[in-house]
């Protein structure tokens, strides 16, 4: 993967911020809804979609990941081996 910087915030912190800042909850409220809704796209894909069917539409969303990310990590992500996904991507390909 690229070098990062990870930040953290507890959430009492968050808390703090947004009691100090009433401003900081939309904010606040935007990035949890995004993070939701990512979750919750990801579970339905689990649900109703096909390993590949999750593999094209993972790199239709993403199409420099095979890049930025190792097979492992996308392995993982799929739910699958990194042998699984490399007889998959022979497959799709």
């Amino acid at each position: 993967m690229e070098n990062s910087e990870v930040l953290e915030i507890t959430y009492e912190a968050m808390i703090r911020i947004v009691r100090e800042f009433p401003d900081a909850q939309q904010t606040y409220q935007k990035i949890m809804d995004h993070h939701y809704l990512q979750c919750m796209n990801h579970v339905d894909e689990l649900k109703y979609m096909t390993t590949i069917e999750q593999f094209k539409q993972l790199l239709a969303t993403y199409p420099k990941l095979e890049q930025q990310v190792s097979q492992e990590a996308i392995a993982r992500y799929l739910g699958i081996t990194p042998q699984s996904l490399s007889r998959l991507k022979r497959r799709y390909r």
